[in-house]
């Protein structure tokens, strides 16, 4: 059988602080996630901020307990950090050109 590298990202509004406890956190976020795909071993795992984009449609179409979760949050996010777009464009590339020279992807 013939297998492929699998690479595992994670975009998380947990991850807009990356330190231990933010990355451990999401880790085992994800390990709760892939219960009963113990067999999947991915040679890597990128943990990466993201973005609540409240003008898209997509965010117009959410139910209502994730639009006030996202809403109550953005505003606190904004109050402290101005902005609730935490997207690191130049950390997501990297990660991906790491992938493509360690592992010949």
């Amino acid at each position: 059988m013939k297998t492929k590298p699998l690479a595992f990202f994670v975009v998380c509004a947990n991850m807009f602080n990356d330190n231990d406890k933010s990355r451990t956190e999401t880790l085992g976020w994800l390990d709760s996630g892939l219960k009963g795909f113990e067999d999947l071993k991915p040679i890597e795992i990128g943990l990466f901020a993201g973005a609540a984009l409240t003008d898209s449609d997509e965010y117009k179409k959410t139910e209502f307990p994730h639009e006030s979760y996202y809403q109550i949050n953005e505003n606190e996010h904004r109050k402290t950090d101005g902005k609730f777009d935490f997207r690191d464009w130049e950390k997501i590339e990297q990660w991906g050109k790491l992938l493509k020279k360690k592992y010949s992807i």
